[in-house]
Formats: C-alpha cells, sequence, structure tokens
C-alpha cells in the first residue's frame, strides 16, 4: 500500500466497526463530520497523536511508534444515553478486540480510555462517548507505508 500506516489503520478501523448493531454503517474516518439527527447513532475514527522512537540502529533503522487512536460516538442526548453509550462502547471493544492486529499492521489494539459528555452539534444536543485506543506498530526510518 502507498498509504502511511495511520491511514491504513484509520482505514482498517471503519471498515471492521462498519456494520455495528448500534450504528450500522455510520462511521466516518474523520476527525470532524457534521451530523443530522437521521444520522445519529455515528462514530468518528481519527489518529489524535503519536510518538516515535528509534527502536533499532544502523543502515536501516526501524522506528517503534505509538498511536492513539480515538473512535467518538455520537448518540442523541436523551434519558438513557449513558446506556447506549455503553453498549456502543462494548461492540466497538469487542470488533477490535477479535483482530488486535487489524490483520498484521499493528502489534496489538489495546482500550485505554473512555470518557462521556453531552455536547450541541448542529443544535442537537448528542451524548459523546469517547474511546481511546493504543496502538504501537513500527516502521523502517522513512518508510512510514509498510508496517515492519
Amino acid at each position: 500500500m502507498s498509504d502511511h500506516i495511520r491511514q491504513q489503520i484509520r482505514e482498517k478501523v471503519v471498515t471492521l466497526l462498519t456494520g455495528l448493531p448500534t450504528t450500522g454503517a455510520n462511521v466516518y474516518n474523520s476527525r470532524v463530520k457534521q451530523f443530522r439527527e437521521s444520522d445519529l447513532p455515528a462514530l468518528n475514527v481519527f489518529v489524535r497523536m503519536e510518538n516515535s522512537s528509534v527502536a533499532t540502529t544502523g543502515r536501516n533503522p526501524l522506528l517503534s511508534r505509538n498511536a492513539t487512536l480515538v473512535v467518538k460516538c455520537y448518540t442523541m442526548s436523551a434519558d438513557g444515553y449513558e446506556t447506549i453509550l455503553d453498549t456502543m462502547a462494548k461492540e466497538i471493544e469487542e470488533k477490535l478486540g477479535a483482530n488486535q492486529t487489524l490483520d498484521g499492521i499493528v502489534k496489538n489494539i489495546t482500550p485505554t480510555q473512555f470518557d462521556s459528555d453531552a455536547a450541541d452539534e448542529l443544535q442537537l444536543t448528542v451524548g459523546l462517548g469517547i474511546l481511546a485506543f493504543n496502538v504501537p506498530y513500527f516502521t523502517a526510518q522513512g518508510a512510514p507505508t509498510v508496517a515492519r
């Protein structure tokens, strides 16, 4: 593939999460997505940050990369939205837990954080759940499109 590994990670996660019982096809490879009420519940998938360090030295150094993948969950804010967010988190964690290497792109994907809140999005009050995952992977220095 010729896309950066971060893009490959996002695209793979979007593919895996599309079709979950609660969100169906409403899964987006984007940090920003404007929603209508008919779009909810929905998920946004993005990489918030990534750190890297040299894992090996020499002619073709290997970089150890550690990305923070975020899956934002949106649902209409009403009585019980916390329960819906927990159901969404359960479905996401089960799906990603069944393919922890994202078909060999990464070493493993591990849930590290969950936060929930309510937010006003486009004059809609929505329940918002934010799941963070630790995603370690390796690339050769200067070759960010191929996982090692």
